[in-house]
């Protein structure tokens, strides 16, 4: 084979590879920005906390958004792309009023969509504990008054408090809080 042909298959090759790239890279950022988490599904990212219906309740509203987005052809062939490319596509998912955020893994299986919460994110870039056990001892960044009311009406839900100051607090069991007194 000509040294010419040859550079012009690695050439067509690098090409059709990057245009895949940048057809990713359009789809993530079209879809991820479209993609908002509702009031009525979660009102604040500390409901996630031990929350057993929340993954699946964030799953079907996800789905159900996916689903409508790409009813564009363009955008179900990038979305088919990156999905074959990487096996999975990881998305940003905003929560209303801009409290958070969610980071999700979904994947094409028989025309479903199989969505995964990776993590919860709140306004202040705290990673929200999934299990009790994960929130125990947690160390957590707090701007206002507000915030702290918010933060410590979840976690009573599930038995623990938020207490510290100058904007860093530590998670504690309600049982415990007897002891910090």
């Amino acid at each position: 084979m000509p040294r010419s042909l040859k550079f012009l298959i690695i050439l067509t090759s690098i090409f059709i590879l990057l245009l895949l790239l940048g057809i990713r890279i359009i789809f993530l950022m079209q879809v991820s920005s479209k993609l908002i988490i509702p009031e009525s599904v979660m009102s604040s990212p500390w409901e996630y906390l031990d929350c057993a219906s929340c993954e699946e309740a964030i799953s079907k509203t996800i789905d159900e958004q996916l689903t409508k987005e790409l009813k564009n052809p363009f955008k179900r062939f990038s979305y088919w792309m990156h999905s074959r490319a990487s096996g999975t596509v990881i998305q940003k998912a905003t929560l209303h009023s801009n409290k958070g955020y969610l980071m999700i893994e979904s994947s094409v299986e028989n025309k479903n969509f199989n969505v995964k919460v990776d993590r919860v994110v709140d306004i202040n870039g705290n990673n929200i504990p999934k299990t009790k056990k994960d929130a125990e001892g947690a160390r957590i960044r707090v701007i206002s008054s507000e915030q702290k009311q918010e933060i410590n009406y979840h976690l009573r839900k599930s038995g623990f408090y938020a207490k510290g100051k100058n904007q860093i607090y530590t998670i504690f069991k309600e049982q415990d809080k007897t002891n910090q007194q």
